[in-house]
């Protein structure tokens, strides 16, 4: 959820940097590619703690699906194979 929460507020200051910068005069491609960088720059500086939860969120999220992953690899089935094949090598 804090990814969510952190992309919706990036999409909301882009979209807050395109109207001002409409207002300014800019107009077609040059207003959105501005937009996006300034939008990139402004949440950088502005929003550390939803960018911080976001990316403990990733990180939280990688650690469970890497150790279930690894748990899968060498479960018990993996484990009673392993035994077998090495009972069968000798």
């Amino acid at each position: 959820m804090p990814l969510v929460v952190y992309s919706l507020i990036r999409i909301g200051l882009i979209l807050l940097c395109a109207w001002g910068l409409f207002e300014a005069g800019a107009r077609g491609l040059v207003l959105w590619l501005l937009a996006i960088v300034l939008g990139m720059m402004l949440s950088y500086l502005l929003f550390r703690g939803p960018r911080d939860a976001a990316a403990r969120y990733l990180q939280e999220r990688s650690e469970h699906h890497s150790a279930r992953a690894s748990s899968k690899r060498c479960g018990k089935g993996a484990q009673e194979d392993n035994a077998h094949e090495d009972g069968l090598a000798q």
